[in-house]
């Protein structure tokens, strides 16, 4: 990296020599004749600098020579810098307002000295310069002004459907695949091998670069296994065994966003919520832990999952398969010499081309051979010499490269081929990723931007292209070339972020040498030729600059890596000590940053003095922008009708640019929306928009036509509460001209939710005189599926629609078809807007629910059997008549071999569950919720129903504010599975019985706000299998479980986590 950023400076050198003020100032200082002397000398070394980058790996003699021309040329670049600050300086102060000691500075006299000092220095660097020339010529070196062969091709667009690597890609590994399935898949088989395993751990092992996680992928992706599983989870986990980044890495990948900031006790909690009682497949990969202890830590909090969970582990260590395998380790082996040759010849061969040139075929043979059977070696290889002529293919044939064994170093020298083969721009940016710490997730922009600051972007000045165009194409070509991989793609299918191989890392690492440098937390020796380098831990107040830091006087860069990944603008601790905090940020500050890209948070805090700054904010002209979210913050003392003016000035002038694909607006008092947005204008203004949400816009009167945005996925709209329909017309109803449809109905819609739109009649509101007439005539009862199926065509329904949520909709009557939902959600809705009636009028087959939400138990008894039979989920909430759960008892019988997780909220009269229940045979989670009359023990000779129903499937408990709840009832004994359960905010609740040692199973417990449990039974010492207790609010309980002198203090001092508190 040192010689090719050095490239690059020497370039900014000599356009500093070039800048008129400094020539000016050299001038005035008499120093013109050295600017001129030094100019010349950098042009003869700018132009062998190319010629000895590539010498100076078989040569130390070079080598020195670029180190002694690296530190006099930043010598150079920091003396031209500090001249061109004070050039500025005395640019920008006006005499009248200079203080006294900037008018001293700039004195004459001061001018004698500096120009004195500036002479001497320049004289000084250009002598180093002029010896080393001088030393130079014993290298002969081949005069490269300009480098040839530029592998970027920067007029090319930008290719939208760039195809990546995907399982046919991957070659020779389907044995390998077969085998590690048999042991992950239920058989009699798999059974065998992993016998009475809570959670089998089934290790690979193989040397870097031999396909390890490539295998892991392939398996994780398997349609059996996404079958088998209920949740896939990917954590790489790499050198650091830390258990608390692990799990926050586990909850990442279950809810696919970021985990906030908790202690590790509240982390297990949301461990357990994600994926507790849920079978789940945990790939591990990467790992280097070789501490059996630390890994039975992390073990311990993840026997949380149904029986049937499984974890896979990829490690290039022996010892690490041992210790963390259940089961033996898998040992994955180099490619065989036919299925190599196969990969080579996908990669390295254009199609054909192999039968037209067999002479290629054996120079190909000849350099397999150099790759060992290592996949990444051969991909690596093969894929420079692609559409490459015979002269390229000898030359690598004799190139003299060890054969590939694990010695680490001779991939390296393989995997060199494909760096030296690089633009030298190209070269930095690669190099530049060593200032990362392996398996980071690299940030596609964040990189970007951070090469575009380093000055590694040169753009073909003939295209005319920006600087952000220029290193997408640079970013894009490393891609292309194997040096990223991991893509991680957004929903509308944009490069998000990737990560680096192990070996290409270790290559960048190299080729940067000491000049790049990670630092680990407590380092304190930094060598003084570091250029660049970053932090991999976070900085503290407390954190103080070890001494040896300061002595690197031509450090160019300095990354704080974990305030980067935490939002924090680069730069941010230094830079927050010069912004002023006396006032928030303004709209207008916006107007000249024209390059933002991402997400843009505006909150907006009603000042009726300028309410036009908005239009100067100018966000229609900001098209690297998806996401844009807009909230008027409550609160201030201010008239309706002016809060009304000014949001609607306001957001009128903040219509983002067309490439928005995120669109939410909060708490806005406006009564109209914007012209962008309202009826047909919004799908012609933002035609990309993939999520939209309303939230608390109560004054507005009219909502645009969502149903003709083409690529709209998630429509949220809640507390609209003056509309009363959704859009004025049915669009596509054929007119009496015959005109056919405009565009297809909500043609991507997944997701619709409805939330607290009191006033909310229908869809279309011509609908509704249709739907009298309809009545009137007699062809039916005026039902809102009756109106859809007689008036509008099949083409105005929700094709597409997965998930409908309505709350809080009381006068909404009528829908259009919603044929495929399976996750519905109906409370205090509309009778009109049964599940019944949705159910019956869905499709022909009817609806097939999944997860299923309902105030009224009752709908549930009239529904087709076909319409439950995939159910899996189902939730009672705020039902009023509901008094036993024996009516359902049919019901239930249906559900029996489907329903997995059952819940009663708010069931204000619900009194008895002693029957209907023992149907759920594969219950595994049961929650009651507010149920302030259940009585679990209920009438005599019942007490053990339904839990010896339960004995073997239910996992996870809940019993959440019930006021009858005194004792935990005698049939709980059955449940020898249970592993987690939950009282809270239990009022009445008194004591824990002696049979809880029953509980052999239960792994997680939590005792929440029970006031009036004050102490632990001795049987729960026996709860051997217990790895987390959290008690909070019961006080009694409180000081008898407090360490080292609570009374209950042995009875819970085998608890891996505890967590007690007032």
């Amino acid at each position: 990296m040192a010689e090719t950023i050095l490239y690059g400076v020497a370039v900014e050198v000599l356009k500093k020599l070039g800048s008129t003020s400094l020539n000016e100032i050299a001038s005035a200082w008499h120093f013109k004749a050295h600017f001129e002397k030094l100019n010349n000398t950098i042009n003869s070394l700018k132009d062998v600098l190319l010629d000895a980058e590539q010498k100076q790996a078989h040569s130390h003699a070079v080598y020195g020579w670029l180190e002694r021309l690296t530190a006099a040329v930043y010598a150079a670049d920091d003396l031209f810098d500090e001249l061109a600050t004070l050039v500025s300086r005395k640019q920008h102060l006006g005499s009248n307002k200079m203080s006294t000691e900037v008018r001293a500075f700039f004195s004459s006299s001061n001018q004698i000295a500096l120009a004195v000092k500036f002479a001497h220095n320049i004289k000084k660097i250009r002598q180093e310069l002029d010896d080393i020339v001088k030393d130079g010529t014993q290298f002969s070196f081949v005069l490269r002004p300009h480098e040839e062969g530029r592998v970027i091709n920067t007029s090319r667009k930008r290719d939208e459907t760039y195809s990546f690597v995907d399982a046919d890609e991957v070659i020779g590994r389907d044995g390998d695949k077969k085998a590690i399935l048999d042991l992950l898949l239920p058989s009699s088989c798999a059974d065998h091998v992993h016998g009475h395993e809570v959670l089998p751990v089934i290790p690979i092992v193989g040397m870097g670069g031999m396909g390890k996680t490539t295998l892991a992928q392939l398996i994780y992706n398997d349609p059996q296994v996404q079958d088998c599983f209920e949740l896939s989870l990917w954590v790489c986990v790499s050198d650091a065994f830390d258990i608390k980044p692990i799990i926050e890495k586990i909850l990442m990948s279950t809810t696919k966003s970021e985990t906030p900031k908790l202690d590790m006790d509240s982390l297990q909690g949301l461990l357990r919520k994600e994926i507790g009682d849920k079978k789940f497949l945990l790939v591990l990969d990467d790992v280097w832990n070789e501490n059996r202890e630390d890994w039975l830590k992390l073990k311990a909090l993840l026997k949380i999952g149904r029986l049937g969970s499984k974890i896979l582990v990829t490690t290039r260590s022996r010892k690490v398969g041992k210790v963390m395998g259940t089961v033996p380790f898998y040992e994955l082996q180099g490619l065989s010499k036919e299925k190599s040759w196969d990969l080579f010849e996908k990669v390295a061969f254009e199609p054909g081309q192999a039968q037209q040139k067999p002479h290629l075929v054996k120079i190909g043979e000849e350099i397999l051979k150099k790759c060992g059977n290592v996949p990444l070696a051969i991909r690596a290889l093969g894929s420079l010499l692609y559409s490459e002529d015979d002269s390229k293919w000898l030359s690598f044939k004799d190139t003299s490269l060890a054969n590939i064994s694990e010695n680490h170093s001779d991939i390296m020298n393989i995997l060199k081929l494909s760096y030296h083969h690089l633009w030298s721009p190209l070269k930095k940016c690669f190099a530049y990723c060593a200032l990362f710490p392996k398996d980071h997730w690299f940030d596609k922009e964040m990189l970007i931007d951070l090469w575009m600051a380093e000055g590694f972007i040169i753009p073909n000045p003939k295209e005319h292209q920006s600087l952000e165009k220029v290193a997408e194409q640079y970013f894009l070509t490393l891609l292309q070339r194997g040096f990223f991989q991991d893509i991680n793609m957004n929903e509308w299918g944009d490069i998000k972020s990737c990560k680096m191989h192990d070996f290409m890392h270790d290559l960048a690492q190299e080729v940067a040498g000491v000049k790049c440098k990670v630092a680990e937390i407590d380092e304190q020796v930094f060598d003084e030729k570091i250029l660049h380098l970053s932090f991999a831990y976070p900085l503290t107040a407390s954190w103080e600059i070890p001494n040896s830091m300061l002595s690197i006087k031509r450090l160019r860069t300095f990354l704080l890596l974990e305030q980067m990944e935490d939002a924090v603008p680069l730069g941010g601790l230094i830079c927050q000590q010069l912004l002023t905090s006396e006032r928030s940020a303004k709209l207008s500050d916006l107007q000249n940053l024209k390059n933002l890209r991402g997400q843009l948070k505006i909150d907006i805090h009603r000042n009726f003095k300028n309410m036009s700054e908005a239009a100067e904010a100018n966000l229609s002209d900001k098209q690297g922008f998806t996401a844009l979210n807009i909230s008027f913050v409550k609160g201030g003392r201010f008239e309706d009708e002016a809060a009304c003016e000014h949001d609607e000035v306001v957001l009128e002038g903040l219509k983002p640019h067309s490439n928005i694909r995120i669109l939410h607006i909060d708490d806005y008092n406006g009564r109209k929306l914007p012209s962008w947005a309202r009826m047909d204008n919004l799908c012609i203004t933002l035609p990309n928009l993939v999520r939209i949400t309303l939230w608390n816009c109560e004054s507005c009167q009219q909502l645009p036509s969502f149903s003709q945005l083409r690529y709209l996925k998630c429509l949220v709209i809640s507390r609209v509460n003056i509309v009363r329909y959704m859009e004025s017309s049915v669009n596509d109803i054929p007119s009496s001209k015959g005109q056919g449809l405009k565009t297809l109905f909500f043609p991507s819609l997944e997701a619709l939710e409805l939330i607290g739109m009191t006033n909310l009649k229908g869809w279309w509101k011509e609908g509704e005189s249709i739907e009298c007439n309809n009545s009137l005539e007699g062809t039916g009862t005026g039902t809102s599926s009756e109106f859809a199926e007689a008036f509008v065509p099949k083409s105005m329904q929700f094709s597409k629609l997965s998930k409908l949520k309505i709350v809080k909709c009381p006068n909404l009557r009528m829908l259009p078809l919603c044929p495929i939902v399976e996750d519905l959600t109906l409370r205090n809705a509309n009778k009109r807007m049964s599940v019944i009636g949705m159910a019956s009028s869905s499709s022909e087959t009817g609806l097939k629910l999944k997860r299923l939400t309902i105030d009224d138990a009752e709908d549930l008894i009239s529904l087709p059997n076909h319409c439950l039979q995939q159910l899996s989920h189902l939730t009672i909430i705020d039902d009023k008549k509901l008094e036993s759960s024996e009516k359902l008892g049919q019901v239930f019988a249906t559900l029996s071999s489907s329903l997995r997780s059952l819940e009663f909220h708010n069931c204000d009269k619900l009194r008895s569950i002693s029957k209907g229940l023992q149907h759920l045979t594969v219950l595994e989670n049961l929650r009651f919720r507010m149920c302030e009359e259940l009585d679990f023990e209920g009438n005599a000779g019942e007490e053990d129903m339904p839990w010896k129903a339960f004995d073997t499937s239910l996992r996870s408990l809940e019993l959440c504010d019930l006021d009858k709840l005194v004792g935990l009832p005698s049939g709980f004994q059955y449940l020898a599975n249970l592993r987690t359960l939950e009282l809270s905010y239990n009022d009445e609740l008194k004591e824990l019985p002696e049979w809880i040692s029953c509980f052999t199973s239960l792994e997680y417990l939590e005792l929440w706000n029970c006031p009036k449990l004050n102490c632990l039974p001795e049987g729960f010492a026996n709860l051997t299998s217990l790895n987390q207790l959290r008690i909070k609010g019961c006080p009694g309980l409180t000081e008898r479980c407090r360490h080292p002198n609570g009374s209950d203090w042995t009875k819970i001092q085998h608890i891996p986590l505890l967590s007690v508190l007032d």
